[in-house]
């Protein structure tokens, strides 16, 4: 099989070292005794697709096999199965679970919007990569199609295009977040790592290539992609690096987020806040009728000036951090448990696992297995630390008093719950509501279970 001058493309396949010379003209690079995947379809705008839809085999997946083993573990390489299995398939779904122009630098409809071409289900490598037939047919550092990091609510291009409302309003989560803004210290060099996204990539070593790398960095913001590792990792929602462990070295938000001074360049007597005792002795920063602004929260110019109160820089507070780095009764395994129960959200893709020993109707041992986000992993620290020796009933009403404060504005648990307050400046965020309460919706299974 050769590669030709029309729409057909020969997938390559790297088989030694010897094949490496013939990486980069028109020789044969490729032989295959099977068949052959035909012309690519004019109207596909030089998306690929498949080379072998049953295999999810992607032309991109010959020769960079080793990303396309991991694309295959994400929720990614799925998309059109799980749509057609979601019981709400539409005509109108289908662009966000196929492989087009949509997240990537092509402009006119391709792919499957294009051609409706079944080598185009799921959401291929040139779903952010954009269309590979000209790499395939003169691959080379130059042809490399970069994905583009930059998303935002009036680009065309990122994650942003299909994880954003109704379905998915990640990207107006981040929108309101600080994460969102290029301000001046990412054009400095001793900045940039933690001031830009791209800065941050190449600090933390990543190769990949996206459409704005560069020799200098500081050009896009803390998008999805800077966290979130399209390809897939082993830890939840593919983050680069996990958030649950107390390393601060290799967790995710440590990285940035821990007042650490490396290079004199932030204030030395600026202390880390210390975790409550009691968080019922917590001082609230707003006295009751105070209108004043919140200490240390003065207003900023431009880009967010008039951002609510509940923004996700306001959420991710340094307390709910800590909980979350450090998960009470995580991994802990209960050696005969009265009930077991689980809890997922589809929101997030976040998991609790619970097992609980009882005596009568109290909580005699909990154990639990948490796979969440930062806020999912807080709130499930706090019932593991407060869980032991408390009644069902405690539980039950702890959990009826969370749900309220989330959805009704009511005021958070109080006892030995009182620290599930730490949440209620995410109330704002509906679509995180469910992982906020994971812990709770799988301890009701298990009492349910148990005949409780």
């Amino acid at each position: 099989m050769r590669i030709q001058s029309s729409q057909a493309v020969a997938p390559l396949l790297v088989l030694a070292l010897s094949i490496l010379s013939a990486c980069v003209d028109e020789k044969i690079v490729f032989e295959d005794p099977g068949d052959d995947p035909g012309e690519i379809p004019t109207a596909a705008a030089g998306f690929t697709g498949y080379q072998d839809q049953a295999a999810q085999l992607t032309f991109c997946g010959t020769c960079h096999v080793d990303k396309h083993t991991e694309w295959l573990k994400t929720g990614h390489s799925k998309a059109w199965k799980n749509l057609q299995e979601s019981g709400h398939s539409d005509e109108s779904c289908e662009g966000c679970h196929t492989t087009n122009q949509l997240g990537n630098v092509a402009t006119q409809t391709a792919g499957f919007l294009a051609t409706m071409d079944r080598r185009y289900q799921d959401v291929q490598c040139e779903s952010c990569h954009g269309p590979g037939l000209v790499h395939i047919g003169s691959p080379s550092n130059a042809t490399v199609p970069g994905a583009p990091l930059a998303t935002g609510t009036t680009l065309t291009t990122g994650c942003g295009e299909c994880h954003r409302s109704p379905m998915t309003p990640f990207l107006e989560e981040w929108a309101q977040s600080r994460h969102m803004v290029l301000g001046a210290q990412a054009s400095n060099p001793s900045c940039t790592a933690c001031h830009s996204g791209d800065g941050a990539l190449v600090a933390w070593g990543v190769d990949s290539q996206w459409a704005e790398k560069g020799a200098t960095t500081g050009k896009v913001a803390t998008t999805c992609a800077v966290c979130h590792d399209p390809h897939g990792t082993a830890n939840p929602a593919q983050l680069r690096f996990p958030v649950t462990t107390a390393d601060l070295e290799t967790n995710l938000c440590m990285k940035c987020h821990d007042r650490r001074d490396r290079a004199g360049l932030h204030r030395r007597d600026r202390p880390r806040r210390a975790p409550v005792a009691d968080p019922q002795e917590r001082p609230r920063r707003h006295a009751e009728g105070d209108q004043g602004p919140r200490p240390g929260r003065a207003r900023r110019g431009g880009i967010g000036e008039s951002r609510a109160v509940t923004s996700l820089d306001t959420v991710y507070q340094d307390r709910l951090l800590d909980l979350a780095a450090e998960i009470a009764r995580d991994g802990h395994e209960v050696p005969s448990p009265t009930a077991v129960g689980s809890a997922y959200s589809r929101a997030c893709g976040s998991r609790i696992a619970v097992q609980v020993a009882l005596d009568g109707d109290r909580v005699a041992d909990y154990g639990q297995r948490v796979e969440a986000c930062a806020l999912g992993s807080a709130a499930a620290s706090v019932v593991g630390a407060a869980i032991v020796g408390r009644t069902v009933a405690e539980v039950r009403q702890a959990a009826a008093e969370m749900e309220a404060m989330l959805t009704r504005g009511g005021p958070p648990p109080g006892g030995a719950f009182a620290e599930l307050a730490a949440l209620e400046p995410a109330r704002g965020f509906t679509n995180r509501h469910g992982s906020m309460q994971l812990s709770f919706k799988a301890l009701e299974k298990a009492f349910r279970s148990a005949g409780l």
